[in-house]
């Protein structure tokens, strides 16, 4: 039932957000930006890897990448067409596979900058959803980029000039889903405690639970329209209208709904005798609009977690106990009632913690039973610690190793497994047993020992019984660094002991030297490629690409290239530091013209063997090769076995590629930090008058004649010295 007051700012509200529909329409679209049909962007083509920051559209040959182009501050600069770091591009699998990375071209020219890392880009059909910051001033004249603004903008970048929704907090966890045809966005607003579904063809935003303790998207799948959420259940007769609340229960609830429900059985509550005798406040005036406590729920109860204390009490049965009339007393398994902690949502399954006020035992709940079963009891799918499993399955009889980071997973067979890495950064797999007595462990295997610090970043799906991988981080140099491992091979595949791997795929193996950045999206193999947003320097944080191997022994062979590379550059310290730093500025793609020279600020600083030791690394010659003196260094270890003149290691570009534009600023950072960190230079600096004669009265030798209140200019030269 809704109060007079609330039905007032509803109308309000419909009546702005009219005028905002309006507005939006009047607002129209921006202009294309790229040309979009079946050979240019993938038009027709099929999704793939919604959600986060690289999507798929179209396969094979045929398929076309969209990415946000490098980390952005939400902060930054948010005019639309003067957007490049932050922005939507694209690029052909075309000039992916030839390397042709420079060829990305951007579709949609503003930020796609939000705080929630775990939803991105989503492209259904020839449109794009996303969220970017807000461009909109105060009366200040203060942008109020803290604002996020959902919105979406065709496949030819032609964008909304108005939003869908705009939230206050740049981390609000969202999605993009399509249900039926339509695109909803799910959101959560932490603030008032809302699950809001938003329809992008009616421009309905319905409310789809408040008050909810704890709300789970599915990790696995950012196009799922499913949320999984708890509910406090409010004792009857202690709510209060002064303080909009109540006391609660011992036990929660656990419920289910979809972006598309409009409605659920428990969505006309506020109407019913029982819970207006439950949840009315007589003290209150009669015409306090908040006399009747406000419920919002439009989702399926799935497990009601109420004790055999509530049950034997007529007066503590609530409107919510929807099943309680199913089931006897004797049916009611805990004392005090169960409390649920979502651990996690992904790959089909719910994994659950939940207490009865003595243990805390982890369970797994399988979404597809729960959608379709044409009867469900949300009491009698409890289970019996130690016992019955009821609609759930035992996953451990503790939760010590079961986080919201643990991994779990079916094999082809059906059979239950998680990873998680242990208390000594070993990374440890259990398939999961039958028997409580063994802590429901058939099998303990440890895939890798000593990973420290490792946590893991994406698995590829279990398909039958092909090989998948395991891609875990550990903590790197600026960010973090990319290891794999094969995850569902046999128990005796791993570590054996004073023997080599017979399959390398069961051997962690890490991606070069990969540092990528860890405070935005996780590194994404889409398409037979890896991307990242590199931490390393003279990147300035944007995303880079490389083929990603199919087998760790490729891995394996072009890290030792990486690897060969990098020792020449120690062996160069030794002897020729300065043509060593000049190798490493080729290397990270830095312009040799200002350093070649003659008349600039550097040619000057170098030895003809500076040059020659240069100009033979760059060849990749061998030692006596005609035309170069490589004064004793092998490069030609730099070129490929295969013979192929092209395929050479003595750049960055050769193992991973920057993907995408630069912007100005940026690229103007990078160049100086190279040259700053990596070339001699000759630079001039004049001191004032007070400094040069207090020094120079110090350091002038005896017998030199120093004229008071001349300015000595003093001119310094830095040299990296040889070694």
């Amino acid at each position: 039932m809704l109060k007079k007051g609330k039905k007032v700012l509803l109308l309000i509200l419909a009546f702005a957000l009219a005028l905002a529909m309006f507005a939006g329409c009047s607002g129209g679209w921006t202009g294309a930006q790229v040309k979009y049909d079946e050979a240019n962007g993938g038009k027709g083509g099929a999704v793939s890897s919604n959600g986060g920051f690289v999507v798929q559209k179209g396969e094979g040959d045929n398929a076309w990448f969209y990415f946000i182009n490098g980390v952005q501050d939400s902060s930054a600069d948010n005019t639309y067409g003067d957007v490049v770091k932050g922005s939507l591009m694209r690029i052909s699998a075309g000039n992916m596979k030839s390397g042709s990375y420079e060829n990305a071209e951007t579709v949609v020219p503003e930020l796609f900058v939000a705080g929630d890392y775990t939803a991105g880009v989503y492209i259904y059909g020839d449109s794009v959803y996303y969220a970017t910051p807000n461009t909109i001033r105060n009366l200040d004249g203060e942008v109020e980029s803290g604002y996020l603004n959902f919105r979406s903008a065709n496949l030819d970048g032609s964008a909304m000039t108005d939003y869908y929704v705009q939230v206050s907090s740049n981390t609000t966890e969202y999605r993009f889903v399509e249900e039926d045809g339509v695109v909803y966005l799910l959101y959560l607003d932490s603030t008032n405690t809302e699950i809001h579904s938003y329809n992008t063809q009616t421009g309905v935003n319905t409310v789809l639970a408040k008050g909810y303790t704890s709300a789970e998207f599915d990790d696995s799948d950012p196009e799922n329209p499913v949320v999984y959420y708890t509910m406090p259940v409010t004792t009857p007769g202690s709510y209060s209208a002064s303080s909009g609340s109540g006391s609660t229960e011992s036990y929660n609830q656990l419920y289910r709904v979809t972006a598309s429900a409009t409605t659920g059985p428990l969505a006309d509550i506020e109407q019913s005798e029982a819970f207006i005798a439950a949840y009315t406040d007589d003290r209150a005036d009669e015409n306090d609009e908040d006399r009747t406590m406000e419920y919002v729920n439009l989702g399926t109860l799935v497990l009601d977690g109420i004790g055999k204390y509530s049950a034997v009490q007529p007066s503590f049965i609530t409107p919510f106990n929807l099943d309680f009339e199913k089931v006897t007393i004797d049916d009611i398994i805990p004392i005090r009632g169960f409390t649920y902690a979502i651990l996690r949502y992904a790959n089909g399954q719910v994994i659950l913690s939940i207490a009865d006020g003595v243990e805390t035992q982890a369970y797994a709940l399988e979404d597809s039973t729960v959608a379709e079963a044409s009867e469900w009891d949300s009491i009698a799918a409890n289970p019996e610690f130690d016992g019955a499993s009821g609609e759930l399955s035992a996953i451990a009889r503790t939760t010590t190793n079961i986080t919201s980071s643990t991994f779990f997973y079916k094999d082809a067979d059906g059979a239950q497994y998680y990873i998680y890495v242990d208390e000594s950064g070993n990374i440890c797999r259990v398939k999961v047993g039958a028997t409580a007595a063994e802590g429901y462990v058939e099998e303990f295997t440890t895939l890798a020992y000593a990973q420290s610090g490792a946590a893991v970043v994406f698995a590829e799906p279990i398909v039958g019984s092909e090989k998948a991988f395991l891609y875990y981080s550990m903590s790197g140099t600026n960010g973090n660094s990319l290891y794999r491992i094969q995850y569902n091979g046999a128990a005796d595949d791993y570590n054996p002991l004073g023997a080599a791997y017979e399959n390398a795929d069961f051997r962690p193996t890490q991606y070069l030297a990969i540092d990528y950045n860890s405070s935005w999206y996780k590194p994404e193999s889409v398409g037979g490629y890896l991307f990242f947003a590199s931490a390393e320097s003279y990147s300035e944080n944007y995303v880079f690409a490389m083929a990603d191997p199919a087998t760790n022994e490729e891995l394996e062979t072009i890290n030792e290239q990486y690897e060969t590379v990098n020792d020449l550059f120690a062996e160069m310290d030794t002897d020729f530091g300065d043509a060593a730093n000049l190798a490493r500025y080729y290397y990270y793609g830095g312009d040799l013209s200002p350093v070649r020279d003659e008349e600039g600020d550097h040619f000057e600083q170098y030895q003809a063997e500076d040059f020659e030791v240069l100009d033979a690394f760059i060849a990749c010659a061998a030692p006596g090769e005609e035309g170069y003196n490589t004064h004793g260094f092998d490069f030609s270890v730099m070129k490929s076995a295969s013979g192929d003149a092209e395929a050479v290691y003595n750049t960055r570009n050769a193992f991973y590629k920057l993907l995408g534009k630069v912007s100005d600023d940026d690229a103007e950072t990078i160049e100086d930090n190279l040259i700053a960190n990596l070339v001699l230079s000759q630079t001039e600096e004049t001191a004032d008058t007070a400094w040069t004669w207090q020094w120079a009265a110090i350091f002038v030798p005896v017998g030199v004649v120093v004229i008071a209140g001349v300015v000595v200019a003093v001119v310094l030269v830095r040299r990296k010295k040889r070694k």
